[in-house]
């Protein structure tokens, strides 16, 4: 969309629009809005008893455009993957041209950063399951150590629509250590089993 930018101590509404005619979505579902400052302090009293605990930003982010397990910025190192595990640019990605792909029992990828300085975190990511039949699941899970884990989210059979949908965690009641870790894990039973972020 366009954006417009402007000065004002007035409360002003940003219009939220789709960045290409060529996809048709139904609906917008969230969005992320960042606002450069230099003068955070100035925020901080905006928001102050307005149910916020400070200015939101954001510590990592990966869209896959580099067409491999290497892109996004703001993490520790590249993607860590096992298996049937890879980076794609068919099967309609959410955005762009690409996305992660997890198939079979053997999909496993996991990924660190440093959240020892957050106040708060979320998980938030943009997902699709197709072709699991009973028994077959894909989960999210978590750690603080990369040795205890914790499963957040668990995909099953009826969740597999092959439509995207948006997800959300809430990281903060987790301890956020200086090597947080992101990971999913595939355990489904065919190649022509699928789970794409």
């Amino acid at each position: 969309g366009d954006l417009t930018s402007a000065s004002s101590m007035d409360t002003e509404s940003v219009e939220i629009s789709t960045l290409s005619q060529s996809y048709t979505r139904t609906g917008i579902l969230s969005a992320n809005i960042t606002l450069d400052t230099d003068y955070p302090e100035v925020w901080e009293q905006l928001f102050a008893g307005a149910g916020t605990t400070g200015i939101a930003t954001a510590k990592a982010g990966d869209d896959f455009e580099s067409g491999d397990l290497t892109g996004g910025s703001g993490w520790l190192d590249s993607w860590y993957s096992e298996g049937d595990a890879e980076v794609l640019d068919t099967a309609a990605p959410y955005q762009g041209n690409y996305h992660l792909r997890l198939r079979t029992s053997t999909g496993y990828v996991k990924r660190s950063i440093d959240l020892s300085s957050a106040v708060d975190a979320q998980l938030h990511f943009w997902y699709k399951a197709n072709g699991f039949e009973e028994g077959d699941n894909i989960s999210c899970l978590v750690s603080d150590n990369n040795i205890d884990w914790i499963t957040v989210k668990t995909w099953v059979n009826d969740d597999d629509d092959n439509e995207y949908h948006f997800w959300e965690v809430d990281l903060s009641v987790y301890d956020l250590s200086s090597e947080f870790w992101i990971a999913f894990d595939a355990n489904m039973n065919q190649t022509g089993d699928y789970f794409y972020v």
